[in-house]
C-alpha cells in the first residue's frame, strides 16, 4: 500500500513537470513569435529603441489615438515626434501609454495632439471586448487591479489573459504558422504606412455607411461618460507636467460624412462638440489649440485606404499641413 501512494505520487509530479514544460513551452513559442509579430509590440519595439536614442530625452511632439492617428501622421515629416496611435485605443488607455511615457521612462513632452474624432469616445471602445484588447502590452503599464476594475473581470481572469496570452488561442497559433508572413504593415516611429486606394472601391458608400454603422449602430452618436473622463484625465496629466495640449481631427473622406449625415449624427455635431470643447476649456481654459482637417480630402478619395483611414500619400500631405500649423503655432 506504501509503495503504491509513493508511486501515485511519484506519477503525479512526473504529470505535472510534462504539463508545466507543456504549458510554458506553447506560451514562450507564443511571446517570442506570435506576440512580438503584432503591430502593437512591434510598435513598442520600436518605441524602446527610439528613446535609447534621446539624449535629452525629449520628444517635442507625441500624437496620440487611434488608427486614424496612427495612419495619418508620418513623423518623417515633423521634427522631433512620435506616433503614439493605435487602432481601437481610446482615451482610457491613451492616459494610462501618456502617464507611463511621463512617470516610468521619464520623457520630457512639449506638445501633446489628441484625436478628437467621432467615434473615438463611442460606447464601442469603451465596452469590456473593446477595452485593452492587448492585455499582455497593457500589463506593462497597467496594474493588475485597475485593469480588472475597469474590464469588470476577475484579477485571476485578467491575470491568465495577461500572462498566459496562448491559453484559448490554440487556432490563431496555427493560422499565425500556416500564413504568409512577409507582408506585415511596416511601421515607422509609430506610423503605419498603409498603401490601400479608395477611389478605387466600387461602392464607396456602402462600405463608408458600414464603418459609420460600426460605430452609431443605433444612430446616435454618444460620449462615453467613462471615455470622456479619461480624456479629461489626460488633460490634466498634460497641464501638470507643463505639456502644451492640441487637439486634432483628422480628414475623412467624402462619403463618410455622407454616411454620417444620411443617419442624422451630424445633426447633434454641435451639442456633441461642445461638450467635449467645454470639458477641455474647464481644465485649461482657452489655453489649447485646434487643428480640424475633417472636410480638407472631401475631393481626394485616392488619398484614403478606406473610407476614414488615410493611405500613405494622404499621410504625407496631412503631416506636411500639420507640421507647418504646429510651426505657426509655435509649437
Amino acid at each position: 500500500m506504501k509503495n503504491n501512494k509513493i508511486k501515485f505520487i511519484k506519477q503525479s509530479i512526473l504529470f505535472i513537470c510534462i504539463l508545466s514544460v507543456f504549458i510554458f513551452g506553447l506560451n514562450f513559442i507564443w511571446l517570442e513569435s506570435i506576440q512580438k509579430s503584432k503591430n502593437i509590440f512591434r510598435g513598442e519595439e520600436i518605441y524602446i529603441n527610439y528613446i535609447k536614442t534621446l539624449g535629452d530625452k525629449k520628444i517635442d511632439l507625441a500624437f496620440f489615438g487611434d488608427s486614424h492617428t496612427q495612419d495619418a501622421v508620418n513623423p518623417d515629416y515633423i521634427k522631433n515626434s512620435f506616433n503614439f496611435g493605435f487602432p481601437s485605443e481610446n482615451f482610457v488607455e491613451i492616459y494610462y501609454k501618456l502617464k507611463r511615457i511621463i512617470e516610468e521612462d521619464d520623457i520630457l513632452i512639449k506638445s501633446i495632439v489628441l484625436e478628437i474624432d467621432w467615434h473615438i469616445f463611442s460606447d464601442k471602445r469603451a465596452q469590456e471586448h473593446g477595452l485593452f484588447k492587448e492585455i499582455p502590452f497593457y500589463l506593462r503599464f497597467v496594474s493588475l487591479f485597475d485593469m480588472a476594475e475597469l474590464k469588470q473581470k476577475s484579477l485571476f481572469n485578467i491575470f491568465i489573459q495577461g500572462y498566459f496570452p496562448f491559453l484559448g488561442n490554440g487556432e490563431k497559433m496555427v493560422r499565425y504558422f500556416l500564413q504568409d508572413r512577409s507582408n506585415l504593415t511596416p511601421i515607422y516611429l509609430g506610423w503605419a504606412e498603409k498603401i490601400g486606394d479608395f477611389s478605387l472601391y466600387k461602392n464607396k458608400k456602402k462600405v463608408a455607411l458600414e464603418r459609420v454603422n460600426y460605430f452609431f449602430d443605433d444612430g446616435i452618436a454618444k460620449i462615453n461618460e467613462q471615455v470622456f473622463d479619461y480624456f479629461l484625465k489626460s488633460i490634466q496629466l498634460a497641464k501638470e507636467n507643463g505639456i502644451n495640449v492640441v487637439v486634432i481631427k483628422y480628414p475623412l473622406s467624402k462619403e463618410y460624412d455622407d454616411a454620417i449625415s444620411n443617419i442624422g449624427i451630424k445633426d447633434i455635431e454641435k451639442d456633441y462638440y461642445s461638450k467635449i470643447f467645454n470639458g477641455i476649456e474647464s481644465k485649461l481654459g482657452k489655453d489649447y489649440s485646434l487643428l480640424d482637417y475633417y472636410d480638407v480630402f472631401f475631393d481626394h478619395s485616392e488619398y484614403f485606404s478606406n473610407s476614414d483611414h488615410l493611405n500613405k500619400i494622404g499621410a504625407s500631405k496631412l503631416s506636411n499641413m500639420i507640421s507647418e500649423a504646429l510651426v505657426l503655432l509655435d509649437l
